[in-house]
Formats: C-alpha cells, sequence, structure tokens
C-alpha cells in the first residue's frame, strides 16, 4: 500500500479496519469472512470483528418483549 494512506499499517490492522467497516455496515459475519478468505466464521468473528455493539433486532426485540406477571 505503499504511496497511500495506508502505508506502513500492519496487513492484520488493515483487515481489522475492512472487517470493521463491513460490520458496520451491516454485512452478516459470513460475508465478511467469505471477503476476508476465511473458512471458518468463528475466525473472522474472533480475530477480525468487534464485540459489544448493540444489534438494532436484539434490542427491539426485547424492547417489545411483553412482561407476564
Amino acid at each position: 500500500m505503499e504511496g497511500t494512506a495506508w502505508e506502513g499499517l500492519h496487513p492484520h490492522a488493515f483487515r481489522r479496519l475492512i472487517a470493521t467497516e463491513l460490520d458496520g455496515q451491516a454485512l452478516t459475519a459470513h460475508e465478511i469472512a467469505d471477503y476476508l478468505g476465511h473458512e471458518q466464521v468463528s475466525m473472522t468473528q474472533d480475530a477480525y470483528m468487534k464485540r459489544g455493539i448493540v444489534s438494532s433486532p436484539a434490542a427491539e426485540a426485547l424492547a417489545n418483549m411483553q412482561l407476564e406477571g
């Protein structure tokens, strides 16, 4: 990546940047793994995707949950 804004960035860091961007654009872990060439989706999730990002569908499902009591 000589001569670009990414010059000097370690390849792993660049792949993580790409995975994070794709994750932020709502691609699935499978789609990101395919793009990065990972055979195991778990590799993509463990090494390249951030944890702790709130899932909108999960948040909506919990917000609409009816408690019986």
